[in-house]
């Protein structure tokens, strides 16, 4: 990680730490990552050229925390109502 990235060894060190301590964290949040990209990638295929990133950003962190299945609903919700 230092090698690809740089940066401070200390914080590093940490990251790696948790990582091996707590596997199924790294995974739930690349799981979330690979989702929201593919909720992006939609509405920005289909609403050309009228797809706005930070309105769907905004989209996305209006609702806080909810679970992936309620995100794309909002997400799809959002597109159906896009003028």
């Amino acid at each position: 990680m230092i090698r690809n990235v740089g940066d401070n060894p200390l914080l590093y060190g940490a990251e790696v730490d948790r990582y091996a301590a707590w596997p199924g964290q790294a995974l739930g949040y690349m799981v979330g990552a690979l989702e929201i990209r593919r909720l992006r990638d939609e509405p920005r295929q289909k609403l050309v050229p009228k797809f706005d990133l930070a309105t769907f950003h905004d989209v996305v962190l209006e609702g806080r925390v909810v679970s992936l299945p309620m995100l794309r609903e909002r997400v799809e919700l959002w597109v159906r109502n896009a003028p």
